[in-house]
């Protein structure tokens, strides 16, 4: 709701009552890195740190704090020393994660994936079959990003294998096979097929909307919205991408791009912003346009 001082009441709260617990100095930090106040921010994940020294997502959001702040060498090295320190797969795999995101952040994609291979690695190592979907699909989304269209649609081929060959709970098998129609419209799209983009985007609208399922549906109006920015119709995609998820900082980058394409600079401006100082915990929806977003912006203000 974007309430922060609300929020930061509450946090504060929080550590009244138990300050002795890393958890409520972790939360406040996350608050104040959404808010762009990194040094304070750091300052609370240093003081969840000091009451557990392996309280792995303060140490997270100190390197995150450090790549908004342009420092991605420092950020690195935080995450290297949560890497060395991991006491188990679980803390491993946040590390990597962490690490991917600071990859895509700074555009190296390459190395991106290679921390993505690293943690189907882990997955595989403990036939975790629902873990190695998921990387399947994110080395595929930046793959798609990379513009490497058909390697990635081999990996979704290879994810709905896995898929019909695992034992997936019947919920979760039916929710990644709805999907895997997202993820070729999306690579479809990639490859300007828009007649393929446009059937795969069908075929996932009616499941989500059969589905009832709210996250479903949000998705398929931002699958709509992508297809109307692409066709260069920006009152579609405006209308579509506003039915979408708002906390993908994607979503409000492409609403900005289409009030760009309408020549409304105010707008555009607006909605730039939420993307570009979206500020979240690692996320690579974010890390995806957030230096896209911050030159949009930057561009839009040196022309007012």
């Amino acid at each position: 709701m974007e309430k922060y001082p609300e929020a930061g009441q509450a946090f504060k709260k929080y550590i009244e009552l138990i300050p002795n617990d890393p958890n409520p100095y972790d939360s406040y930090g996350e608050l104040l890195l959404k808010e762009g106040k990194f040094e304070a921010s750091m300052e609370n994940y240093g003081k969840a740190l000091e009451r557990d020294p392996n309280f792995v997502s303060s140490r997270i959001g100190l390197a995150v704090n450090l790549m908004y702040m342009g420092k991605p060498r420092e950020a690195e090295s935080e995450l290297q020393k949560l890497s060395a320190t991991a006491r188990n797969d679980g803390e491993r795999r946040a590390a990597l994660v962490a690490m991917e995101v600071l990859h895509l952040d700074g555009g190296a994609m390459d190395k991106a994936l290679t921390m993505l291979d690293e943690q189907y690695a882990l997955a595989e190592k403990s036939d975790d079959a629902v873990q190695m979907v998921a990387d399947l699909d994110a080395k595929g989304t930046i793959l798609v990003e990379m513009g490497r269209c058909d390697d990635a649609i081999a990996l979704f081929d290879r994810e709905a294998k896995m898929i019909e060959q695992s034992d997936f709970p019947p919920d979760a098998r039916e929710n990644v096979r709805l999907f895997l129609h997202f993820d070729l419209a999306t690579a479809a799209m990639g490859k300007n097929d828009m007649k393929k983009a446009r059937a795969e985007a069908e075929k996932f609208q009616k499941g989500a909307l059969m589905n009832g399922n709210n996250f479903q549906v949000m998705a398929s109006h931002q699958l709509a919205g992508m297809i109307a920015l692409s066709a260069k119709d920006g009152d579609e995609a405006i209308a579509e991408l506003g039915k979408a998820n708002q906390q993908n900082p994607q979503n409000l980058y492409r609403i900005a791009l289409a009030y760009q394409a309408k020549g409304d600079a105010g707008k555009a401006k607006e909605f730039c912003q939420k993307a570009a100082h979206f500020y979240s915990i690692p996320s690579s929806n974010y890390a995806l346009i957030r230096m896209k977003a911050e030159k949009m912006l930057s561009g839009i203000i040196g022309g007012e």
